[in-house]
């Protein structure tokens, strides 16, 4: 029987499809994550499942502690429960794409995000600096001998092949659950009616508030929006949301509100009240 073990910090409805579809091939899959959120489907019940440290975004400095602690934690799973399976890798941890350095198994990487460049955002190094250049040539490598790369869209795919000319990057788009994910009626959407955006046109933001983002633009695009209708929502928590309320608050932007994380459950909610989502 084909074995397989996926690798992600904080896994949700995508790893679990992932891992069922595995799963329901044939394979005998392993899941190692610090946090899984089940929504509509499931895990089934034969995957394997063991935890790690799960991803913490309230800080860099408690985002890098429990980045390290993972990473650490997924090398010695692989090494006790996961010898000769092929391992999927996805980039959380940021430190993922070089666990290949410390373990023998054949394995793929799958990038949500790209932090090949720009170590400098997330770690103690300096742009050009001797650390950085390491970081890079690193990635290279393990890029080189991955026995496939995947990534979400075609841009991504764009930037990972300036890195691997010998091979092809593979693009897989997010899916969703229509059943879980669908249109709500303004009138009788329980996030639009708790937040009093009955009159509102919503752009709305819903993710991780990191320093690598860029959701600055989205403060200099609301600065020019006159229309008082037109509400922004920047709705997660991250290690870039403090700098963002404060550059909110020097602009001086009454369109602007910012929301903590939606729970589960509001999710279908606050995700159908966006007009434009961004």
């Amino acid at each position: 029987m084909k074995k397989i073990t996926i690798l992600n910090q904080d896994s949700g409805y995508l790893m679990i499809d992932l891992a069922n579809a595995f799963d329901e091939a044939g394979y005998e899959v392993s899941l190692i994550t610090g946090r899984l959120v089940q929504r509509n489907t499931p895990l089934n019940a034969s995957i394997r499942l063991y935890r790690v440290a799960e991803y913490r975004k309230t800080s860099i400095f408690s985002q890098f502690i429990s980045a390290v602690f993972a990473f650490v934690q997924m090398i010695y799973l692989v090494w006790l429960k996961a010898k000769g399976t092929h391992l999927l890798i996805v980039t959380n941890p940021l430190f993922s794409p070089l666990l290949p350095f410390f373990v023998k198994n054949s394995y793929s990487l799958f990038f949500y995000d790209i932090h090949i460049e720009s170590p400098a955002k997330f770690l103690p190094f300096r742009n050009k600096s001797i650390l950085s250049r390491l970081w890079v040539w690193l990635h290279k490598k393990c890029l080189h001998n991955a026995t496939s790369i995947f990534t979400l869209t075609e841009g991504m795919k764009t930037h990972l092949e300036a890195f691997v000319h010998n091979k092809m990057v593979s693009v897989v788009p997010v899916w969703t659950d229509s059943n879980y994910l669908k249109p709500v009626p303004q009138e009788k959407n329980a996030f639009v009616l708790a937040n009093k955006l009955e009159d509102k046109f919503i752009v709305m933001y819903s993710g991780n508030l990191g320093l690598g983002n860029g959701l600055e633009v989205l403060l200099e695009a609301a600065k020019k929006v006159k229309n008082p209708k037109v509400q922004i929502l920047i709705v997660g928590e991250g290690t870039g949301k403090g700098s963002l309320q404060k550059k909110a608050k020097e602009l001086i932007l009454p369109n602007v509100r910012f929301l903590e994380w939606q729970p589960t459950e509001m999710l279908p909610f606050s995700l159908a009240a966006a007009d434009i989502a961004v």
